[in-house]
């Protein structure tokens, strides 16, 4: 027998012993979603975010195509809102704010943070309401870093290892 058959055999076995594991743990979670209305739920109940957190549940931001001039910002609402980012080179220092702009219920809409200076980090946040309120709530503040000129130093931290900041050079 070659090297190749055994090799052809053993993938094989192992395919087959992979779906005969798999295959009936798939089929279990699916009639378990099934029995829930398709939400995965906790055995205690659902999982609630805690107050400070809530806002997260209402609207997804996802930054892309982040660039030395500009960073790309997709937003997704749960239900039809409308709202403003404001942005600063400085915590709770903002000095520039986009146009209102509207968002429907599950569709995701981009806007594009421009004319931002190379390796900066800026803050942003979102003030965000219903159509028809007049007051504006307040998504908590986050951060971003455009992109870093060659020969930079930056740190990355493996929160999940639970180490100490590695030092990077960009080259």
């Amino acid at each position: 027998m070659t090297s190749s058959t055994s090799r052809r055999k053993f993938l094989g076995i192992l395919t087959s012993a992979l779906a005969w594991c798999v295959l009936p743990l798939k089929a279990q979670n699916d009639d378990l979603r099934e029995r829930r209305g398709g939400k995965q739920k906790r055995r205690d109940g659902d999982y609630v975010l805690p107050p400070e957190l809530a806002t997260f549940s209402l609207l997804s931001l996802v930054l892309g195509r982040v660039s030395d001039r500009s960073v790309t910002v997709s937003t997704l609402a749960k239900e039809p809102t409308e709202g403003f980012f404001e942005i600063g080179n400085a915590p709770g220092n903002y000095n520039r704010k986009t146009n209102l702009f509207t968002l429907a219920a599950g569709k995701p809409m981009e806007s594009i943070f421009d004319n931002l200076q190379p390796n900066t980090e800026y803050f942003y946040r979102l003030q965000f309401r219903k159509p028809g309120e007049t007051a504006f709530k307040l998504r908590p503040e986050c951060h971003f870093h455009t992109q870093r000129t060659t020969g930079s130093t930056f740190m990355i931290t493996p929160y999940f290892l639970n180490s100490a900041p590695t030092p990077w050079l960009l080259e």
